[in-house]
């Protein structure tokens, strides 16, 4: 293994267990494992949606024709 890929590992593990060593409580693990919050993120993303895009791809004589075929 090389000496720099050997520092990262140590490096990673000393910063993991000194961040383990000062916190308590699983929902303090589980935000520093993913700080973003899904059901924000969820509601974000659904009010820039817009409504029936790719509505035009489902009236396509080829989208049809694949989902008559038993594929779709």
């Amino acid at each position: 293994m090389s000496q720099s890929f050997s520092n990262n590992i140590n490096s990673l593990n000393v910063t993991v267990s000194n961040h383990f060593a000062v916190t308590d409580g699983r929902s303090q693990i589980l935000a520093w494992l993913s700080p973003l919050n899904p059901r924000l993120q969820h509601f974000n993303i659904q009010d820039s949606r817009v409504v029936n895009v790719g509505e035009w791809l489902l009236q396509t004589e080829e989208f049809r024709n694949y989902v008559g075929s038993g594929e779709g």
